[in-house]
């Protein structure tokens, strides 16, 4: 990576921190240091007024976010690689609908970044800001991609307009 350094689909301190110490140490000795463009959390987010709407999009769309990572990434996300498994299998075998089905709310709560504004700043302080990453991008998932994917239409999820209005009204400044 040598513009940015961006980190996706950890959702644990020490799953970031794992990844932000090594890109670190290496602008440090590159004599980057601060200059450097800094590392990136790329988080599966939904979030809206409706929390069980977001989470349940996020679950949609989790199941398919784990087929790309690392078993050993998986782990430091407190996943155990099996647990995704079926939910892979589904996908592959032209079943997004059932993958999603065969997500457990657990594995998609641990994958994702999803809830109320309130919530998803929480979750965001908790279990991110504190790793040392620069930035957060939220990768927003809304009941247009979930229908797309899936087949299943989410009523009361926000739409990503209203989610972007969200993010920066209601959670950027409470992180800032």
């Amino acid at each position: 990576m040598s513009d940015g350094r961006p980190h996706a689909l950890s959702r644990t301190a020490e799953a970031y921190e794992y990844a932000v110490r090594p890109i670190k140490a290496g602008a440090e000795r590159a004599g980057e240091g601060r200059r450097s463009p800094g590392v990136d959390a790329r988080v599966l987010c939904a979030t809206g007024p409706d929390s069980r709407a977001a989470k349940e999009a996020a679950r949609s769309m989790a199941g398919s976010h784990a087929s790309s990572v690392p078993e050993e990434q998986l782990h430091r996300t407190g996943v155990e690689p099996a647990e995704p498994g079926p939910v892979i299998e589904a996908i592959g075998a032209g079943g997004p609908a059932r993958g999603a089905e065969l997500t457990a709310p657990e594995v998609a709560e641990r994958l994702s970044a999803a809830d109320t504004p309130a919530g998803c700043a929480e979750k965001t302080r908790a279990r991110i800001a504190s790793s040392g990453v620069d930035h957060v991008v939220r990768a927003l998932t809304d009941r247009r991609p979930v229908r797309a994917f899936t087949g299943r239409d989410l009523d009361g999820a926000a739409d990503t307009d209203d989610q972007l209005r969200l993010v920066h009204g209601e959670i950027t400044p409470v992180l800032t």
